[in-house]
């Protein structure tokens, strides 16, 4: 249960990271244009 969880959290901070990585190549992407 407990391994499960944490699975769940780490899958959740992967993908929360990378919006964040999208968010900022996007925001680069833009003042270089």
């Amino acid at each position: 249960m407990k391994k499960a969880t944490k699975t769940v959290a780490f899958r959740q901070l992967a993908i929360y990271c990378n919006i964040v990585d999208n968010q900022l190549l996007t925001d680069a992407a833009y003042l270089h244009h």
